[in-house]
This record gives structure tokens, C-alpha cells and sequence, in this order.
């Protein structure tokens, strides 16, 4: 068995709660070559304590408490920042590894020496109740970047982030963003430096405190105040390919085979965001200069007959 240090980076804000279980999770994994690093965001609850309590009773913890709140995606830099090992993983306090999840990632990095980053199934807990997530199909593992995008896409979810990452692949990724949906698109930029390993054994238990129907429709509420959000994916995933600098012909196929399952959702989009600019109480140079500004986005729009039907009932 590989004896590689890996950093557990472990963000948390008033996380009482869960944190003991999380923390023990980590502690109790097979494997021991362990650094981890709690960075508390100012708590104000029992975090502190917790924290304390369990930095003193193993010495592979290191605890963090910064003097005031800098922002949730912050605190995930700075633990970034901090990593020691030749692989690293975020921790949430409110999720659970069971003790085999890091030996069984380490494997598989090991085994597959191209990988980025490993992960297994996950058990996805809600009120719903329990249900196993198998993340993407097989072609996520493979040489090819147009592949493994393809399978990447097909995938919404985005529990893999906390996965097991080698710790070169993120040099070359750097440090996730701040946008909305932040998690996908740090996958997305870890997948372009090499292979996902997925375990095909439950071993991730990721909490979601509201209902699967909850979470549909919290997205549908969100994506209208960000209209040009999906849109922007269709041109900043390109970009994070070209800027990677991979091959001009690699490239080329991976943006294709990437869009090409994107489309009928984005197109449906399209459309959605034609009709509310439609219906909304705008005048007319406005609503020309919204239409014109999706088309941009999005240039497949422009040979759309609703496009171009939306844009005569405006200047009529």
C-alpha cells in the first residue's frame, strides 16, 4: 500500500452539529499517512471546542481558526493553499467518508497513474431519504480528453468534487472560482489535466438538507436571476480548454463533442429566455439589446426562426 502523505482540508462555519461525525470519518480511515487541516471561519458555536478537543487527541490535525469570517470560498482557497501531501481533498463538516474512502482512492490514483482525481459512489442522504449516486459512465477514466468530457457533461451532480485529487493536477488547475456552480466548473478544469477514477463502492455519504423536489426548484428560481448563466457555460468552458494548452486539434474535438449534448438543453434555454424578454415591460431598444446579448452567448440562437420571429414582433 502506497504510503503518500494526503491533505485533508476540512472548511467550516458553525458546523456543531455534524462536525465530531465528519471528523471522525476522517480519523477513522485505513489510511493513516493523514495531514489534516480544520480552518474554522470564525465560528461562534461549538466548532471551536470540537476542533480543539480532537487536535489534541491526534497529532495529524492542525486547527486553523481565523480571526474573522472570509467568505466560504475563501476558506476553501486557503486550504488549498495549505497542502502538504502528494494528494489532497476537501472535507465537509457535514458529510461523512466511510474509513475505507481514502485507501480506496489512493489505489486508484496509484493504479491509474494519468488520473486527476478519484472518488467513489456516493450515498446521496436527504429527507427523501437514501438513494446511490454512481457519477458518470466509463468514458470519465478515459486517455482522451473529447471522451471523458462527453461523460463529464452527461453528469449534473457534483459530490466527485470532494474527491481525492492529486495534488499536481491542481497546481496545474489552480484555485477554484467564484462563480455560481463553482464545484462544476472546478471539476471541469481538474478533468482537462487528466482522467477521473471512479470506485464503484458507496463510500461518501453527502448530506442534502432539503428535498430533492426542493432542490429542482430552488434551481429554476435561481437560473432565471442569472439569465445568461447557462449560456456563459457554452462559452467559458471553451475557453478553459484553449487556456489549458492543450493541442489546437484536441481541442477542437473536445469543444465539439462537449456541446453537442449541451445543445437541446441549451436551446430550450434559448427559447425560454426569447419568450421572458417577450412578455417582460421593457421598451423596445432594450429588449432588442437582451436578444442581441444571448445571441452573442449563445450564436446558435441566431438560426433559430424564434429569434428571429421574437426580434420582428419587437420592432413592429
Amino acid at each position: 500500500m502506497s504510503d503518500a502523505l494526503v491533505t485533508v482540508a476540512l472548511p467550516v462555519y458553525n458546523g456543531e452539529q455534524h462536525l465530531e461525525t465528519a471528523l471522525a470519518g476522517i480519523r477513522n480511515q485505513t489510511y493513516a499517512n493523514l495531514d489534516i487541516l480544520i480552518s474554522d471561519n470564525a465560528s461562534t458555536d461549538r466548532t471551536r471546542e470540537i476542533a480543539e478537543a480532537a487536535a489534541a487527541a491526534d497529532p495529524r490535525i492542525r486547527y486553523v481558526r481565523h480571526p474573522a469570517n472570509i467568505g466560504a470560498m475563501a476558506n476553501f482557497h486557503y486550504g488549498l493553499s495549505q497542502k502538504r501531501g502528494e494528494y489532497f481533498m476537501w472535507a465537509a463538516h457535514d458529510d461523512e467518508k466511510l474509513p475505507r474512502y481514502i485507501e480506496a482512492t489512493v489505489a486508484a490514483l496509484e493504479r491509474h497513474r494519468t488520473a486527476a482525481m478519484a472518488c467513489t459512489w456516493t450515498v446521496i442522504v436527504s429527507p427523501d431519504g437514501e438513494r446511490i449516486h454512481q457519477p458518470y459512465s466509463p468514458a470519465i477514466a478515459s486517455d482522451r480528453l473529447d471522451e471523458r468530457l462527453t461523460a463529464f457533461i452527461a453528469d449534473p451532480q457534483c459530490v466527485a468534487f470532494y474527491g481525492l485529487y492529486r495534488s499536481s493536477a491542481l497546481d496545474a488547475a489552480g484555485p477554484p472560482d467564484y462563480w455560481l456552480d463553482s464545484d462544476r466548473h472546478y471539476l471541469f478544469r481538474v478533468l482537462i489535466h487528466g482522467p477521473f477514477d471512479v470506485v464503484p463502492e458507496p463510500l461518501f455519504r453527502f448530506r442534502m438538507f432539503n428535498s430533492l423536489d426542493d432542490y429542482a426548484a430552488m434551481g429554476l428560481k435561481m437560473r432565471p436571476g442569472a439569465a445568461d448563466f447557462d449560456l456563459d457555460i457554452y462559452r467559458y468552458f471553451p475557453r478553459l480548454i484553449r487556456e489549458a494548452g492543450v493541442s489546437a486539434d484536441e481541442a477542437r474535438r473536445a469543444i465539439e463533442a462537449m456541446r453537442v449534448p449541451m445543445r437541446p438543453y441549451l436551446d430550450n434555454r434559448a427559447k425560454w429566455l426569447i419568450s421572458r424578454t417577450l412578455l417582460e415591460e421593457r421598451s423596445r431598444g432594450e429588449k432588442v439589446r437582451t436578444l442581441f446579448a444571448f445571441a452573442r452567448q449563445y450564436p446558435p440562437m441566431l438560426r433559430s426562426r424564434m429569434f428571429w420571429g421574437a426580434l420582428r414582433r419587437v420592432l413592429t
